[in-house]
């Protein structure tokens, strides 16, 4: 869809065909906007909430993705049409937006715009916004700023998704992930500095071509150093097309599952002791849905992105609340309206 406004058609035309050509350009002018005013009306499944998305394509190659190659160079749409959609937006009763990018930190470094932290306070900053949240963060391009406009700017979500993938810097350095251990801990010191009740997501690899033991228990290590409120683990499989397609899957998939299960395990107990440290504050959220276990109680999330329960009922979905968080039953937490 990037690459033509008439995707539906062309492939209409190859069921039809069963055999067509397109050529897919990738220069900037002939890419089909995600940011058309058109688009307004195109409800998300949470009809308050709209993905922006503000850039396109990467070019970090790590070397177990296969992204770079299916979508091409990074490309940032323009700064002022972003702002001027999510102003769109907001006019239109859309409350809550997620800003999207394979990696939103290299955001303009393709085109020279703004840098991403000035386009998240510039969106932050518009009227009738409750809440902003961003995915996805790549932590070599991590720009500390960005905590300080997420600090003084209270509709930003207290939520931050930087994707780890090892703990070892043998294995960093064989993904191409571009960084070091000692950089991703300065990026979480600086977070809790900052922002000290925000929350911290991952994403996590294990069984990666080369993977010792030693790698493994690295990686358990900075996961309990770093102690994730959240983290998607996942056993590496091999993707043809990439880098890590030719080296030899060393690591035998029992030992893989086996890793995959302490690792999970390691992040489920964190992860509650983490929620634990939330009862009796307070904060705002935004009802979701009904809870799934009480059709006297609503679902929703936190500025920290936390699920919460509170009594509620189909009137309140949508709307924003202030709410102390009163206990945590199981990973759920549970509050209450504030008087």
């Amino acid at each position: 869809p990037y690459h033509s406004p008439n995707i539906g058609s062309i492939i209409k035309k190859f069921i039809q065909n069963q055999s067509i050509s397109e050529y897919t350009s990738q220069d900037v002018k002939d890419f089909a906007s995600r940011i058309h005013p058109s688009l307004v009306t195109h409800k998300d499944e949470l009809p308050w909430h709209k993905c922006v998305t503000i850039s396109h394509g990467c070019e970090n190659y790590c070397a177990y993705c296969i992204v770079p190659y299916v979508r091409g160079k990074l490309i940032s749409f323009s700064s002022q049409q972003i702002i001027d959609y999510c102003k769109l937006l907001i006019d239109n009763g859309i409350t809550e937006i997620t800003l999207l990018g394979q990696n939103v930190n290299q955001y303009g470094q393709d085109s020279g715009d703004i840098p991403f932290y000035t386009l998240l306070e510039s969106i932050a900053m518009l009227p009738g916004l409750y809440k902003l949240n961003f995915l996805t963060s790549h932590p070599k391009d991590f720009n500390i700023e960005i905590l300080h406009v997420i600090k003084d700017n209270p509709v930003i979500a207290r939520s931050i998704h930087l994707p780890l993938q090892s703990g070892s810097d043998t294995l960093l350095q064989a993904m191409n992930r571009q960084y070091t251990m000692n950089h991703y801990y300065s990026i979480i010191e600086a977070i809790h500095k900052l922002l000290p009740m925000a929350s911290i997501s991952t994403d996590l690899i294990v069984g990666f071509p080369g993977e010792t033991q030693k790698d493994f228990e690295d990686t358990i290590n900075a996961v309990r150093t770093i102690q994730f409120d959240e983290a998607f683990t996942y056993k590496y499989s091999p993707r043809e097309g990439t880098k890590a397609f030719t080296l030899p899957d060393s690591v035998p998939d029992t030992v893989k599952q086996e890793r995959l299960d302490m690792l999970i395990q390691t992040v489920r107990e964190i992860s509650q002791k983490r929620l634990m440290h939330h009862i009796h504050t307070t904060t705002d959220m935004i009802v979701e849905r009904i809870s799934k276990k009480s059709k006297n109680e609503v679902m929703g999330k936190t500025i920290c992105n936390h699920p919460v329960i509170i009594k509620g009922g189909k009137e309140d979905i949508g709307k924003k609340y202030t709410v102390t968080i009163v206990s945590l039953k199981g990973s759920t937490l549970y509050g209450e309206r504030s008087a």
